[in-house]
């Protein structure tokens, strides 16, 4: 009844995570919060970059981990076997052709259009915005990109579950025209 809201929650997860592991990953490369010089950085912060990837990896296995062991599935209801092979079989290739039918129309062409050139220059910004900072002189150290990296990630993770209830309530298309 309410799935575009919880999978806003689901990828509102994905985007706030970001808000705590950039200042996470800025701690461990960048200890003392050495600054650029020259628009790099001093060669003990770029030595620890390794270890910032070892560390941060052991983070999302765990946290994957511990996801892992939380899901489980809804208990199992009797069913005459041969009918449910042939309810698999029934569904397997209606939501085959549903699926071949959807992606060849024109609203799915131009829903990919809207996504792509909406989100082309979020990805561009999101991208080069440190590195545009900090030879423009705007940013003086990894930290304050780390917080505004973070503050991004958490307005990302925030927007997520209200789109998804727009979407429960609405429909896909008014809220990606919206967007859009």
């Amino acid at each position: 009844k309410h799935r575009g809201t919880v999978s806003g929650f689901i990828l509102g997860g994905f985007g706030a995570g970001s808000l705590f592991f950039n200042f996470i990953a800025s701690y461990i490369v960048n200890p003392q919060r050495l600054p650029p010089i020259g628009g790099s950085f001093p060669a003990e912060v770029t030595a620890r970059f390794s270890l910032m990837v070892k560390v941060l990896a052991v983070c999302y296995c765990v946290m994957a981990a511990v996801g892992s062991s939380l899901i489980s599935f809804p208990p199992q209801r009797q069913i005459d076997p041969a009918a449910e092979q042939t309810a698999q079989r029934q569904t397997s290739d209606s939501g085959r052709r549903a699926v071949m039918t959807a992606v060849r129309s024109r609203g799915f062409l131009v829903l990919l259009c809207m996504t792509f050139l909406h989100s082309a220059g979020t990805y561009l910004v999101a991208a080069i915005y440190r590195i545009f900072g900090q030879a423009t002189g705007a940013l003086r150290g990894d930290g304050v990109g780390a917080l505004i990296g973070g503050l991004g990630a958490l307005a990302n993770g925030v927007g997520r579950p209200i789109i998804g209830g727009f979407v429960d309530r609405y429909g896909v298309k008014r809220p990606w025209i919206c967007l859009a």
